[in-house]
């Protein structure tokens, strides 16, 4: 690790000395100091902290004697290197110190102890947890630089020393016995300490003497300018290293394509000084700009014959037309000698242009010449007319925009004088007149027009080098972002009249130790955990068989939840841990209790709260009661000197935590846990917790006009809860807990009766709980797609809590539960004997379920299952006025009034929620709002099939297509907005196989309906591959009468909790459309962010990413890592990324700007996986 750190720092002091610098006789000079390097060590040291955390580190196995071990899953927790320093050693090279180097790790570890005494073999083994932590760690690496046989710079080590003081072991789980123990924790402790010493070094010389030393030899030392130039910034000599800063001199000459040639003048000498106040110092004079145009002349290429296409109206023209301007008006010689012909001006530079850098400012200096002959309709040649001398003088301005550099003509002045003429007289107005019109309307629409379009900045190897002009006279230094380097450098000095001007700051930006860099999104692996799990989702079906989302949104939950430890979360309180703990304490003495009296019979006792009842049959006064308790454990209680103090947030916090999110989901504890936790909440309200199915509102036509979504229940459905019990939720409004949203149906899935059918039809605990093969259903599947569905606070892993609904719709779950253990009691098996052994060692029947102090398998006791009343049934439906029996037979919910999004910010739907690392699911409601689909895709087996009269498929487009995604724009815990920023993406969308439209042609005055005009196969000049092997699709995939659709785009974080999702309105008429979406991820300003980016059409389909790389798009992983670096590809504000890619300045571009559009996705109807694995 600390030799890829050194990777970088290197990197800073390779790339210095590889941008173009001078000597007395040359281009440029770069100084970079040592304050610089340290800057740029403190800044790579604490990027190095943050990066290495959660880093996997490679499996170890080792064998002494009796006893043989391994550690596995191994990742550091922490890393700090509080002591470190470059120092530069005058004429010797670098140093680089570190001192007291910490590191932590996690680890899992097994182990094999077999040892004979006399005849009898002794075997012991036993596997756990496992912390190291190594501390007093310590390195100097010495490092030399040169100049090698191609002008390139070179480094390598010239020593090394580290060393590891102490090294502490601590096991977690396991049996371990004390002589085990000790010789496991001597042993690995000494062995961690061996490697790691003789390892450091070994390490940091690999890394510089073959990988920085090999990525230098690609480092380009001349970059071509159009087709004709080529500039050279190769090195002259070695870097010279003195005791305060490192100088670098490069040539900077522009030379005629692959020709080098010395110039007819020099570089102007720059100042001898020893200025080291700054970071970085870049010198340049107007030699390489002088060069370019020194070979220009040379070659011919300053010359160009003006006609009447280069003005406007005609002004060549001898002869004016009425209300025109033109030559003759001021030459009237012209008009009378050559009636009704044209002009044509030969331009001709007379010796090279003159460029100097004064003050920011590009000042031009040329002369030349322009002759004139009249082109004549009735001659083959031209006949001369006359010449002028030209001197003019120009002030340019220089900009930086979007990886270019730009220009715009300030003012020009000239001055004229006739060498020749065949006319008689020509007046100093007729001149100036002319030349007025030459500039207006030629060379400063040329010159502007060509700093319009700008100069691409110069390319290193396969990546751009770019280039941002800053304010004069800041003081910027080295910053790193990840293997991204920028270099703030002050270009700061040119020779004037003798004088030395500070110029402005560049900072450049080499990305040269990557492959694949474009700007600011740079492709990454895909983690190894999602690349494993698509590969066992797909490993026995094709694509035909199963949509490609279903297994898509399966494999980024169960990595969010194997992968909760790497992104941040908030630390519950101590205040919190003692009140859950004595609500806890509570709980289990009652059910001890309880167990004794029903524990001959084997089946649950008498409730100690009470039974458990669907909402909708409680009694007004039964419900008031439950919501009045309820609001009062949402007051805060006030202590003196302490933080308020909220009994609910005290109970939804203990949802929060990686080790719960992990140990909770995602396996089989996953009923136990969330049992406990219904208690907890019991136990808190003194009432039992009634159940909320699903399922009644499922049965109806849609489902989101259930009166659940009303005052008399759970309040809005749509935008900010404003009514009902829950209005006004949290009374105290933290960036962690804000007014609940929700944004019911417009993804996932309420409980159908066939998944609770196929539920119900298994056997074992092991059939119906995670992990499970991908055609089965489990209550994990089928509880996800309701928070789903909900979204909000709801759609969180972390946050669900915080809505009261999650714990009546996991009272449900609780139900189903019971239901499937008494049909387990039926057959002769006793649930609670019946706990999978699968999953990760978290779920394992015998670990901890954490944070309570009792195993996981007690979790499945029979004493603490709680009665619960049958769900409501044809024809009384459980006596409730919220309830109606309809066809087959089913009670299904009554119909109330749910509100709409409010389109006012600030209103309903609009307020930032904090939301996480969210569910998924497979499963989806056909009638879902936001997107064409009208299927629910059930994970289980292919043979269940959803009843016609439980879906109602969409004809209404508007339905579908007015409705927009309310984000939550929460990260890390955080609901400032200010921490994400917008990336444009472009989707490319190929029209579906299925898609017919009822646009039919008319022929022979009669309407041909079985035509349809927009498809390709009418077309025989336009060529569409017939696919034999169609991708499966939600069943009853919808498409809209009008062809709008939408296809879906969602961002994951990496290394931090948050997620985007928009989507890009596509026409599936057409045979090919292209839309753009802008979609929301962590921003990079305090440190680089990893990201895993998806799209998704409507019927299930996923696309394939593309990354922009050199110019094109190429297939990618479609995991991201988004830097600082320049251009600038997102927006900070979602305006701001919009306008990067249709304006360039407040000119609106007839088409998006390609180059500002990093990530394409191509849905495309494919016989492929979407996915590279």
């Amino acid at each position: 690790m600390a030799g890829r750190s050194l990777l970088v720092l290197c990197g800073c002091i390779g790339i210095c000395v590889a941008v173009p610098s001078t000597d007395p006789l040359c281009g440029m000079k770069i100084r970079i100091t040592e304050g610089g390097l340290n800057y740029a060590n403190t800044v790579l040291i604490d990027n190095l902290r943050t990066k290495s955390q959660g880093s996997t580190v490679a499996d170890m196995s080792h064998t002494e004697k009796h006893l043989q071990f391994q550690l596995t899953k191994n990742y550091v927790r922490e890393l700090s290197i509080p002591n470190s320093h470059v120092t530069l050693l005058k004429g010797n090279g670098i140093k680089w110190s570190a001192r007291d180097v910490n590191i932590s790790v996690s680890s899992d570890y097994s182990y094999r102890y077999e040892k004979k005494i006399g005849f009898i073999p002794i075997k012991i083994s036993d596997h756990g947890g496992l912390d190291v932590s190594m501390s007093g760690g310590s390195f100097d690496v010495w490092m030399k630089m040169g100049m090698d046989d191609t002008n390139r710079p070179s480094i390598a080590t010239s020593s090394c020393n580290c060393n590891i003081a102490t090294v502490s072991v601590k096991f977690s789980g396991g049996s371990i016995g004390t002589i085990i123990y000790n010789l496991l924790h001597g042993l690995i402790g000494s062995y961690l300490k061996d490697v790691l010493k003789k390892n450091l070094c070994d390490t940091i010389k690999g890394v510089v003497n073959h990988d920085l030393e090999k990525s230098l030899q690609r480092v380009r030392i001349d970059h071509k300018i159009g087709d004709k130039f080529q500039l050279d910034y190769g090195l002259l000599k070695a870097p010279e290293i003195h005791t305060e800063s490192i100088e670098s001199f490069l040539k900077g000459n522009v030379n005629w394509k692959n020709t080098t040639e010395p110039m007819p003048f020099d570089p102007s000498p720059f100042p001898n000084t020893n200025s080291t106040d700054k970071m970085v110092y870049v010198w340049v004079s107007g030699y390489m700009f002088n060069s370019l145009s020194y070979q220009a002349e040379r070659h011919g290429i300053l010359k160009r014959t003006l006609t009447n296409g280069d003005f406007d109206d005609a002004f060549l023209n001898t002869s004016c037309k009425f209300g025109s301007v033109c030559i003759g008006k001021f030459l009237p010689q012209l008009t009378h000698s050559f009636p009704n012909e044209v002009v044509e001006v030969d331009l001709m530079s007379r010796k090279a242009p003159n460029i100097a850098l004064i003050q920011g400012k590009l000042h031009l200096t040329m002369n030349g010449t322009m002759t004139m002959h009249v082109k004549r309709t009735s001659a083959s040649e031209r006949q001369y007319l006359f010449t002028m001398d030209t001197d003019m003088t120009s002030v340019i301005d220089i900009s930086y925009a979007k990886g270019y550099l730009h220009s715009k003509l300030k003012k020009m002045n000239f001055n004229v004088c006739i060498s020749n003429s065949t006319l008689h007289p020509i007046y100093e107005r007729a001149l100036n007149f002319i030349m007025q019109n030459i500039v207006k309307d030629y060379i400063k629409p040329k010159l502007d027009g060509l700093g319009k379009t700008g100069l691409p900045l110069i390319k290193t190897g396969k990546n751009p080098t770019k280039l941002i002009v800053m304010a004069r006279h800041q003081d910027e230094c080295c910053t790193f972002r990840d293997h991204n380097l920028i270099i703030i450098m002050i270009w700061c000095l040119t020779r004037t009249s003798g004088s030395m001007f500070p110029i402005m700051l560049v900072a450049v930006l080499l990305g040269f130790m990557t492959g694949t860099t474009n700007g600011f999104v740079q492709q990454i692996p895909l983690p190894d955990e999602l690349q494993e799990c698509y590969k066992y989702q797909t490993k026995n079906i094709d694509i035909t068989q199963k949509p490609s989302q279903e297994v898509n949104i399966f494999c980024i939950t169960k990595y969010l939840y194997q992968t909760a430890h790497l992104r941040p979360q908030r630390q519950v309180t101590n205040q919190t841990i003692s009140y859950v703990g004595e609500l806890m304490r509570r709980v289990i003495s009652k059910h001890e209790k309880k167990g004794h009296r029903s524990k001959r019979q084997g089946f649950p006792g008498p409730r100690i709260m009470g039974v458990r009842r669907e909402i909708r049959t409680l009694s007004r006064q039964e419900w008031d009661t439950l919501m009045y308790r309820l609001n009062q454990l949402q007051q805060p209680i006030l202590t003196p000197g302490q933080p308020p103090f909220v009994p609910y947030y005290a109970i939804t916090d203990m949802h929060m935590s990686p080790a719960i999110i992990q140990a909770a989901h995602n396996g089989p504890n996953f009923l136990g846990w969330h049992r406990f936790y219904l208690l907890l909440l019991e136990e808190a309200l003194g009432m039992p917790i009634p159940y909320w199915d699903s399922r009644l509102d499922y049965r109806m036509p849609q489902p989101t006009d259930s009166v659940v979504w009303t005052p008399e229940f759970f309040g809005e459905g749509f935008g900010n809860v404003a009514s009902g019990p829950f209005a006004g939720w949290p009374s105290i409004p933290s960036p962690d807990r804000v007014p609940l949203v929700r944004n019911i149906g417009n993804d996932g899935s309420l409980i159908s009766d066939n998944a609770v059918n196929e539920l119900m039809s298994a056997f074992s605990h092991f059939d119906i709980t995670e992990p499970a093969p991908p055609q089965q259903m489990t209550f994990e599947t089928i509880h996800n797609a309701v928070h789903i569905w909900i979204d909000g606070q709801m759609s969180g892993i972390s946050s669900s809590p915080q809505d009261p609904i999650f714990f009546m719709h996991h009272a449900f779950i609780d139900y189903l539960w019971s239901m499937f253990r008494n049909l387990q009691r039926n057959s002769g098996v006793n649930p609670e004997n019946d706990y999978p052994r699968k999953g990760d060692r978290m779920h394992a029947p015998m670990s901890q379920m954490i944070p309570f102090s009792m195993m996981n398998i007690q979790g499945y006791r029979n004493e603490i299952e709680s009665p619960y009343a049958p769900s409501p049934t044809c024809p009384e439906c459980g006596g409730s006025n919220y309830l109606q029996c309809v066809p087959p037979g089913y009670c299904a919910s009554i119909s109330g009034f749910a509100p709409g999004f409010s389109s006012t910010p600030g209103q309903r739907g609009s307020r930032p929620v904090p939301i996480r690392q969210r569910f998924e699911t497979g499963l989806r409601d056909p009638r879902t709002r936001g997107d064409t689909m009208a299927t629910v895709p059930l994970r289980g087996r292919r043979s269940v099939k959803e009843t016609n009269k439980t879906t109602t498929p969409f004809s209404n487009d508007a339905s579908q297509m007015n409705k927009p995604y309310q984000n939550t724009f929460i990260i890390d815990g955080d609901s400032d907005l200010k921490k994400w920023v917008f990336v444009p993406v472009r989707i490319i969308f190929e029209r579906p196989p299925e898609a017919k439209f009822e646009s039919f042609i008319i022929k022979d005055g009669h309407l041909v309906n079985n035509t349809d005009m927009f498809s390709p196969s009418k077309y025989d000049s336009f060529k569409i591959e017939r696919k034999q092997k169609v991708p499966a699709t939600y069943p009853k995939c919808h498409i809209s009468g009008s062809g709008a659709s939408k296809v879906f785009i969602q961002t994951d974080g990496i290394d931090y909790s948050g997620r985007y999702k928009d989507y890009a309105v596509v026409d599936e008429r057409l045979p090919i459309s292209s839309s753009m979406a802008y979609v929301g991820v962590k921003t990079p300003v305090n440190g680089a962010a990893k990201f895993y980016m998806t799209a998704y059409d409507s019927c299930g389909r996923v696309c394939r990413p593309k990354c922009l790389v050199n110019g094109r798009y190429e297939d990618c992983s479609g995991a991201f890592l988004i830097s600082t670096a320049y251009p600038k590809m997102y927006g900070s504000t979602y305006e701001e990324a919009v306008q990067g890619v249709w304006t360039i300045g407040n000119q609106l571009l007839a088409e998006s700007h390609s180059a500002e559009v990093p990530i394409a996705f191509i849905c495309k109807i494919s016989k492929q996986w979407p996915w590279r694995i």
